[in-house]
């Protein structure tokens, strides 16, 4: 597949410059091999193609994504020279029972929505993921939104403290708790993104470990949550990476990019809400069959509607803002902060678009980031112990 020898220099050149595999350019063109991988091995399920005009597209515009993120942290290399340890000097106990007490109340707020009985909490969740609901719109969703932020400072504020295998444990299982409460897969993953480049070194290998508890989070939703037939695991498996992976490429090249555009993009919402006009009330599109249904197209089915040179503007900018932050969270605690979450728009680009229509997420998990770094200097000073951090 032409695309894959494609980027695999990207891959390595991306990786030889920054040992990190949290850089921007090489997450998006990682992520990219391992979705045409699965393409290829789902080539027999899938009812088209995937044609060499797409993957020329992807290839372009990754190829912009990367290099203006490159171009976004040698911006910044004036003042990576002199780069001194991150700190997050707070009570991490303390942290603790506020993360916990935040998540409680909004596994038990939402659960209570569901209804009184495991029976009644079941069929609600079967209902919410049939529907065209849009997620985010309720008050409770907000807390959400809280947690993503203290999740990411707890885990910052205990690279400080001893380990505690059982505390994390326990942690887990809310977060599980809450990613089921919340309907989101999105929620699970972006957790589970954070959470990967908090915690590990960002060194080639730890990819590996990313890629297979990826796998272990796909199937707890696949088999555990949705409640689906194993008997037969590989057929099943196969299946699902074809919906979940191959398909959004698949069905953004048949319905936006070589033929009629199927509808209008999702970036009209983000202008609407802008420009204060009407905003749609759904971000759902039709399904289309592609060998299986699917009503996901990529991030870049929202851009190619503009056309090929929209596409790659807006992917220029998204690659410059991730640059930027991706320097700026080693030595920043809002940036490591936000940055862990906000590379969820990079992962994911092959499934949806996330950078411009999470907009408003975007913004709370920031404003919130920026009030945890500010409290954090504060404390720093009114203990008058030398900050590491630069704001």
């Amino acid at each position: 597949m032409y695309l894959i020898i494609l980027l695999l220099p990207l891959v390595v050149f991306f990786y030889r410059y920054s040992r990190d595999t949290f850089n921007p350019g090489f997450l998006l063109s990682s992520s990219y091999i391992f979705v045409s991988l699965i393409i290829l091995w789902t080539s027999d399920v899938l009812t088209y193609e995937f044609k060499l005009e797409t993957q020329l597209f992807i290839f372009c515009n990754i190829m912009a994504f990367s290099f203006s993120s490159l171009f976004g942290a040698l911006c910044l290399r004036g003042i990576s020279n002199n780069l001194y340890p991150l700190e997050s000097r707070v009570k991490y106990n303390t942290l603790l029972i506020v993360f916990v007490t935040v998540a409680s109340a909004y596994v038990f707020l939402r659960f209570n929505g569901y209804g009184t009985s495991l029976a009644e909490i079941r069929e609600s969740l079967h209902e919410i993921r049939s529907e065209e609901v849009n997620e985010g719109h309720s008050q409770i969703q907000y807390l959400l939104t809280v947690i993503y932020v203290l999740w990411a400072w707890l885990l910052i504020a205990r690279e400080k403290t001893s380990k505690n295998k059982v505390l994390l444990i326990v942690i887990f299982i809310l977060l599980l708790a809450v990613s089921v409460a919340s309907t989101s897969k999105q929620a699970t993953f972006m957790l589970f993104i954070s959470t990967f480049f908090i915690m590990t070194k960002r060194r080639l290998k730890s990819i590996i470990l990313f890629a297979l508890l990826g796998v272990c989070v796909f199937l707890f939703f696949s088999f555990v949550v949705r409640n689906n037939d194993s008997s037969n695991f590989v057929l099943a498996l196969k299946t699902y990476l074809t919906m979940y992976v191959s398909s959004p490429t698949i069905a953004m090249q048949e319905y936006y990019l070589l033929w009629d555009k199927l509808g209008d993009s999702n970036l009209l919402r983000f202008f609407a809400k802008l420009s204060g006009g009407e905003v749609a009330p759904s971000l759902h599109r039709p399904f289309v069959y592609v060998g299986v249904p699917t009503n996901v197209y990529t991030a870049y089915s929202d851009y190619v509607v503009y056309g090929w040179l929209v596409s790659i503007i807006i992917s220029i900018i998204h690659g410059f803002i991730c640059g930027l932050l991706w320097r700026l969270s080693y030595f920043s605690l809002w940036a490591k902060i936000f940055y862990s979450l906000f590379a969820y728009s990079i992962v994911f680009i092959f499934f949806h678009e996330s950078f411009m229509t999470y907009f408003s997420l975007w913004l709370q998990i920031l404003i919130l980031a920026l009030f945890v770094s500010l409290s954090n200097r504060l404390i720093l000073r009114k203990k008058k112990i030398p900050s590491c951090e630069r704001f």
